[in-house]
C-alpha cells in the first residue's frame, strides 16, 4: 500500500475532448444503520479496508452483516457464506495472511460459540482446528506481527477467564504464561507495532469490579505497567494502535459514573489524557480500529440507538465521517420525490409508520417535517416533483386503517401541504404510477387498482391546477405496482412491469406524450411487481432495483438506456426487498432507497442506501483489451481516490490527467511497449505511483477539502510489465470527484 499523493500537486489542465463513457463501474452504499451494537471490527490493511461485523434483530429476523468502511462510506458485503448471528464477537487481522480473523461470541440464546472464521475480503470461510479456546463473549483479539500468531485473552467463558491462545492459521495453541493478568472480559487488547508487545487494559473482574491496570505481552509472559498517571477504570471501551505516532489509544466505555468519551494514550511507559476539541457522544460496545494507509483511527457505533455514527482521529482531533440517523421508521408502500429547488429527497407515509409522516433526506440524514396540515396517512400512493411549479404532487393510494382507496391531490412546497380541488380526478386508485414530463411540463399518472378488483390502463396529466385524461390509442394493459420513471433525455415516461390481477409482467413501455408504444429489447428483467424506479439524469439511465418475482423478492439492479435493460453487478447491493421506494437525486447523483418488506416479507427494513456511478471505464488501451484498472469507492472532496489494478509479471504504474478521457485515443509504438496501445488521456500524464507485482494493487490519492474541485473530471490508465519485460496498457478509467 502506497501513502496517499495529494491531488493538490497536480495542475488542473482543461479537458480538451469529452467521452460518452461506456461500462459504469456502480456500486450501492448503505447510509444509515439499525442498532450498531458490539461490532467486531479490524482494519484489512492489504485492502484499505475497515471491516465490521454487526449483527442485530429486526423484529423476530436475525441479521448478521459483514461491513466495510472506505474512508467515506460503509458498504454492506453480502458474501456466499457467512458466520452465524452473534453478539460479542472479537476482530483482528492477520496481516501474514492477509485474513480477518474472527472467534466467538454469543448467539441468540446466549449460548458461548467457539468458532473460528476468516475474512479474505470476498469470503468468509470457517476454519476447523484441532482445538479451539472454549466459547465465550466479551474476549479480546490482536495480531503480534513480531510472532505471527492472533492473540486471545480472557473474556466470558461461562464465568471470567484468563487464560491466553494464540491462533497461527491453522490451530490454536493455549499458553501458560507464568504471571497473567487477573481474570475478566469487556477488556480491550491492541498491538503496539513500535514495541513489539500486545497492550491490554481495563474490563470487568471478579465481583463485577471494574479495572484501571495496564498489561504487556512479550510473547511469552504478561508483565504489570504501573504508570503514574492512568485512565479512570472502565469496561466496552475500545483500543487501537496509531503507528503514524506510535501511541495505543483509548476511547470511552463504561465507567462508575457511566458511559464515558475521554481520550487518552499510551507511549509505552506514561498514559496521557488528550483534550480534542470534539469528541463522539460517550458510548461503550463499540468498534475502533486504526486505518494504516489514511493514518486515521475509525470508531463505528455503540451501545444505544443514537450510536450508529462513524468518527475518525487524527491524532489531534475527532471527526464525524457520517451522523448519527435518524431513521424514520420501518415502513411500506410509501412514496418518494426529489425536490430540486430545495434539493431534497421527499418522504410521505406508507403503512407502519403510524401515519401521516412527512420526512427529507439532505443526503447523509433524515430529518422530519411537522406541517400544519398533511394528507391523511395512507400507503400505495404516488408522487412526483413538479419543478416548473415548485411542488410535490401526491395522488391517491389507500387510508391506513380505513381500507378505502383514495382519490385526492395534495401538493408539497417544502412547508405545507396543501389539498387541491380540481375539476376532473382520475377515479380513486392505489399501486399506480406518477412521472413528471419536463418536455411538456405535465405529471403523467397511469394505471393502478382499485380498492377492490377493478384495475386500471388510462392515463392522466396534471398541468398544476387539473387532471386531464388522454385517450391513448395503444394503452398498456391494465395492471399495478409497476415501475415508473421519466426519461429526461428520451422525452419519454417509461413503464417496466407490474402485475395484472394474476400474472406478473416484464413488459417495458414508452409514454410520448400522445401514444404508448411498447418497447422488445433483447434481454428484459425477470417479471416482477412492487420493485422500485427511478431515472438517473446524469447518466441517461432508468434504474430499476429489487421487487416481487416468482421466485420471491430481489435485489438485483438493472438498467433501461432506452433500447435494452442490462443487468449490472454493483460491488455491493442493500438487502432483498419489495415494496419500497426509490427517487433520484439530481444535485447529488445519487439514487436513494429507503424501506420496504425484506426476503421474508414479514419483517420490515429501515435503511437507507443510494446507487452511485463510482466510474466509467474507457477503451481498451492494449489491443484486445485483456487488463482492467477499477475504483470501488466514489471520489469525494476532502476523500480519497483509490484505484485497483491488475496482477503483473514485474512492477505496474499508474498515469493520471486531469480532464475526460480521450477517445479513440493516441496509438504508440516502439521502445518497450508489448503492442501499439491507445493512450487515452487528453493532455500530459503524470507519473503517479508504483506497484509491486503479483496481487492485484490498490494505490489511493487525497483529495483536498477545496469546494472547486467538485465535478473535476480525472482520467487514469495502468502500466503493466509483462514477460519479456515489456509494458501493456489497461483501459482507461473516467472519474469526477463529488461534492458530497
Amino acid at each position: 500500500m502506497h501513502r496517499p499523493t495529494s491531488l493538490a500537486t497536480f495542475s488542473l489542465i482543461a479537458a480538451l475532448t469529452a467521452v460518452d463513457s461506456a461500462p459504469a463501474q456502480v456500486t450501492w452504499i448503505q447510509k444509515s444503520f439499525d442498532l450498531a451494537f458490539a461490532p467486531g471490527i479490524a482494519h484489512q490493511t492489504n485492502r484499505s479496508r475497515t471491516v465490521a461485523f454487526a449483527c442485530r434483530r429486526r423484529g423476530s429476523e436475525l441479521i448478521a452483516q459483514t461491513l466495510e468502511w472506505n474512508g467515506s462510506d460503509w458498504i454492506l458485503r453480502f458474501p456466499a457464506t457467512t458466520p452465524p448471528w452473534r453478539e460479542y464477537p472479537a476482530l483482528a487481522y492477520d496481516s501474514l495472511r492477509q485474513r480477518v480473523v474472527l472467534f466467538g461470541g454469543w448467539d441468540e440464546n446466549a449460548v458461548p460459540l467457539l468458532d473460528t472464521w476468516e475474512w479474505d475480503g470476498t469470503t468468509w470461510t470457517q476454519r476447523f482446528p484441532a482445538q479451539s479456546p472454549p466459547g465465550r463473549i466479551q474476549h479480546a483479539l490482536a495480531f503480534d506481527a513480531a510472532r505471527s500468531r492472533t492473540v486471545l485473552f480472557g473474556g466470558n467463558a461461562s464465568g471470567f477467564v484468563n487464560d491466553t491462545w494464540t491462533w497461527d492459521g491453522a490451530n490454536w495453541a493455549q499458553l501458560t504464561p507464568i504471571t497473567r493478568p487477573p481474570a475478566r472480559a469487556t477488556h480491550t487488547i491492541a498491538y503496539d507495532m513500535a514495541r513489539q508487545r500486545i497492550v491490554l487494559f481495563g474490563g470487568t473482574g471478579s465481583g463485577a469490579v471494574l479495572l484501571d491496570d495496564t498489561w504487556e505481552w512479550n510473547g511469552s509472559n504478561w508483565t504489570l505497567r504501573n504508570p503514574a498517571t492512568r485512565p479512570p477504570a472502565r469496561e466496552a471501551h475500545a483500543m487501537a494502535f496509531d503507528s503514524g505516532r506510535s501511541r495505543t489509544l483509548v476511547f470511552g466505555g463504561n465507567g462508575s459514573s457511566g458511559n464515558r468519551n475521554d481520550t487518552w494514550e499510551w507511549d509505552g511507559t506514561t498514559w496521557a489524557q488528550r483534550t480534542p476539541a470534539s469528541a463522539p457522544l460517550a458510548r461503550s460496545f463499540f468498534g475502533m480500529a486504526f486505518d494504516v494507509g489514511r493514518g486515521r483511527t475509525v470508531l463505528f457505533g455503540g451501545n444505544t440507538s443514537t450510536h450508529t455514527d462513524t468518527w475518525e482521529f487524527n491524532g489531534t482531533d475527532w471527526l464525524q465521517r457520517l451522523p448519527a440517523v435518524v431513521q424514520p421508521p420501518d415502513r411500506f408502500g410509501h412514496a418518494m420525490a426529489f425536490d430540486t429547488a430545495r434539493r431534497r429527497t421527499v418522504l410521505f407515509s406508507g403503512a407502519g409508520s403510524g401515519g401521516g409522516d412527512t420526512w427529507e433526506w439532505e443526503g447523509t440524514q433524515w430529518l422530519q417535517r411537522f406541517p400544519a396540515n398533511a394528507p391523511i396517512g395512507r400507503f400505495s400512493h404516488a408522487m412526483a416533483y413538479d419543478p416548473v411549479r415548485a411542488r410535490t404532487v401526491l395522488f391517491g393510494g389507500v387510508q391506513i386503517g380505513g381500507g378505502a382507496a383514495l382519490g385526492d391531490t395534495w401538493t408539497f412546497n417544502g412547508t405545507t401541504w396543501t389539498v387541491m380541488t380540481p375539476i376532473t380526478s382520475p377515479p380513486r386508485r392505489r399501486h399506480h404510477g406518477m412521472a413528471f414530463d419536463s418536455s411538456r411540463n405535465r405529471i403523467v399518472l397511469f394505471g393502478g387498482v382499485d380498492f377492490q378488483t377493478q384495475q386500471f390502463n388510462d392515463t392522466w396529466e396534471w398541468d398544476g391546477s387539473n387532471w386531464m385524461q388522454r385517450n391513448a390509442a395503444t394503452p398498456p394493459p391494465a395492471r399495478h405496482s409497476f415501475g415508473f420513471a421519466y426519461d429526461g433525455v428520451r422525452g419519454r415516461t417509461v413503464l417496466f412491469g407490474g402485475v395484472t390481477l394474476i400474472t406478473l409482467l416484464a413488459d417495458t413501455w414508452e409514454w410520448n406524450g400522445s401514444n404508448w408504444a411498447q418497447r422488445t429489447p433483447v434481454t428484459s428483467p425477470p417479471a416482477r411487481s412492487r420493485h422500485g424506479m427511478a431515472y438517473d439524469s446524469s447518466r441517461g439511465r432508468t434504474v430499476v432495483f429489487g421487487g416481487n418475482t416468482s421466485g420471491g423478492a430481489q435485489r438485483d439492479t438493472w438498467e433501461w438506456d432506452g433500447t435494452n435493460w442490462v443487468q449490472r453487478a454493483p460491488t455491493a447491493t442493500p438487502e432483498v426487498r419489495s415494496y419500497h421506494a426509490l427517487a433520484y437525486d439530481a444535485f447529488r447523483g445519487r439514487t436513494v432507497l429507503l424501506g420496504g418488506f425484506d426476503s421474508s416479507g414479514l419483517e420490515l427494513v429501515s435503511t437507507t442506501s443510494e446507487y452511485i456511478n463510482v466510474a466509467d471505464t474507457v477503451g481498451d488501451g492494449h489491443p484486445g483489451g485483456g487488463l482492467t484498472i477499477s475504483s470501488l469507492a466514489p471520489t469525494t472532496i476532502n476523500g480519497q481516490l483509490c484505484v485497483t489494478f491488475p496482477s503483473s509479471q514485474s512492477l505496474a504504474f499508474l498515469l493520471l490527467a486531469i480532464g475526460d478521457c480521450s477517445l479513440p485515443g493516441v496509438q504508440l509504438s516502439g521502445g518497450s511497449l508489448c503492442a501499439n496501445p491507445m493512450f487515452l488521456f487528453p493532455n500530459q500524464a503524470t507519473l503517479i505511483t508504483a506497484s509491486a507485482p503479483g496481487n492485484p494493487a490498490q494505490t489511493c490519492l487525497s483529495i483536498p477539502n477545496v469546494p472547486a474541485l467538485a465535478n473535476l473530471p480525472i482520467c487514469l490508465q495502468g502500466l503493466s510489465f509483462e514477460v519479456g519485460n515489456c509494458l501493456r496498457a489497461t483501459n482507461g478509467l473516467l472519474v469526477r470527484v463529488r461534492g458530497d
